[in-house]
């Protein structure tokens, strides 16, 4: 199979919510991705959202830095940017996470993820 249609399977199983399904199909896309490096760091960074949405952390973190590195090799700089969008985001639910654990009183979270939580700053489309 082609590792384009492969990867389109995997889209439509993940916006069906069908988690295993999408990443079964990921998976075998990553397999034939070859040399393709914006499909291998695509596929990367789509299995790490994956993984983030069941609260697996480092296997999020894992895929999504692999994603970053194979971009950043490649100099994709749209693919590199949304892989370290994607480790940020681990960061930050995480963070989210543990302020919400029960244990979790008196703890800080760390300056960078205070600033970007409290941050006030708007995006405006130009």
């Amino acid at each position: 199979m082609d590792p384009y249609d492969e990867l389109d399977s995997a889209v439509i199983h993940e916006r069906q919510n069908e988690m295993d399904d999408a990443l079964a199909h990921y998976r075998a896309a990553e397999a034939l991705a070859g040399d393709d490096s914006w499909l291998l760091s695509e596929v990367l960074r789509r299995q790490a959202y994956v993984h983030h949405s069941r609260s697996e952390w480092e296997r999020s973190l894992a895929l999504a830095r692999r994603a970053a590195t194979t971009a950043a090799a490649a100099e994709l700089k749209d693919q590199h940017a949304e892989a370290l969008i994607a480790i940020a985001w681990v960061h930050v639910a995480r963070e989210v996470m543990m302020r919400r654990s029960p244990n979790s009183r008196g703890s800080r979270r760390s300056p960078w993820i205070s600033a970007l939580l409290d941050s006030r700053c708007t995006i405006s489309a130009q």
